[in-house]
């Protein structure tokens, strides 16, 4: 089956499949939804740039945290944010301010 297919499946993801819906992850019985997520497809034909895109992501993640000095305003306060389970914590409104300035070798 293909990415689009299995994607945009209404069975799967409901009504509102086609739109943009992070939330749905959030919810208690989400984990089942791990084995529709199908970007790099699966099984013997896998796309093999999976690994690449990883790659790329942990390159400027690096990069970011290497190059620049980040600091958080310091006006948040615990009620910006709302723990959802053991593991997870939400922030409300539009989430924390980042200050960011290039570091000087």
């Amino acid at each position: 089956m293909s990415a689009h297919s299995m994607h945009f499946n209404r069975d799967i993801w409901g009504a509102n499949a086609r739109d943009f819906a992070p939330e749905r992850w959030l919810q208690p019985d989400a984990s089942h939804l791990e084995g529709y997520l199908v970007s790099f497809s699966k099984g013997a034909r896998m796309c093999l740039g999976i690994n690449l895109a990883y790659s790329e992501i942990r390159i400027a993640l690096a990069n970011l945290f290497r190059r620049f000095d980040l600091k958080l305003d310091g006006n948040m306060t615990p009620e910006d944010t709302e723990r959802l389970d053991c593991f997870t914590t939400s922030l409300r409104g539009s989430g924390p301010m980042v200050y960011c300035s290039a570091r000087r070798e």
